[in-house]
């Protein structure tokens, strides 16, 4: 049984894969709510760990640098970490850095599913994205513009699993080809011509316009 929207509203940060859910309509309690949505959510957690996985390894080289604290002069006062991530275009660094970065503690945060993310980043990420919700925008009327997932997304989601999975440098020793053929072996309905056709025009454009892989050349 879901414990219903009012319980969930009253919490001001979430993990990846209930901010997947809630923002999708969902209930993270309650599994049979996920069935209607499930392309979705799917989408949504994977483009949320890529954009926190890129967050944590950036804060922690800033971190690292020593780049956190004010900084004050004459003409300026501002937040060195906040103004650093703002440059590079990260998001959620501002869950990242709350309670003296504790979401960068390795051994309570061995990996990204644990960090919880605030509403205020959450709100943020979903607008950049362009995705409706009910649930993190309850005032808003969506003029009936709800978040459809393309082929492209869905296939992308797909792929971020396999470098969860796999790591990046794996598959980029793989090569077009070999990626292609893991994709189609994690589900075969989105990726459905063969590997061995690999200069077919769909492989080519899924390649070409995917974001996860930076620098990935065909292989051959």
């Amino acid at each position: 049984m879901g414990l219903g929207p009012e319980y969930w509203q009253d919490r001001g940060h979430y993990t990846i894969e209930q901010t997947a859910i809630l923002a999708a309509g969902g209930d993270p309690c309650k599994k049979l709510s996920h069935q209607s949505n499930k392309k979705m959510i799917s989408i949504i957690d994977a483009d949320l760990r890529l954009a926190l996985i890129s967050t944590v390894t950036y804060a922690r080289e800033l971190v690292k640098k020593g780049k956190v604290g004010r900084y004050v002069d004459k003409l300026h006062d501002f937040d060195i970490f906040e103004h650093e991530c703002i440059e590079y275009g990260v998001s959620f660094y501002k869950s990242i850095a709350e309670e003296n970065f504790a979401a960068l503690n390795e051994k309570t945060h061995p990996t990204v599913d644990s960090i919880k993310l605030s509403v205020a980043d959450i709100r943020s990420w979903l607008r950049s994205e362009q995705i409706s919700s009910k649930f993190f925008f309850p005032n808003e009327d969506s003029d009936g513009q709800e978040f459809k997932p393309k082929t492209q997304q869905q296939r992308e989601a797909v792929l971020v699993s396999l470098i969860t999975k796999h790591g990046k440098e794996y598959l980029l020793k793989l090569g077009h080809p070999g990626v292609w053929k893991l994709l189609r072996e994690a589900n075969e309905g989105l990726f459905t011509n063969n590997g061995r056709e690999y200069g077919q025009s769909t492989i080519k454009a899924f390649f070409r316009k995917q974001k996860h892989l930076k620098g990935f050349k065909p292989s051959g």
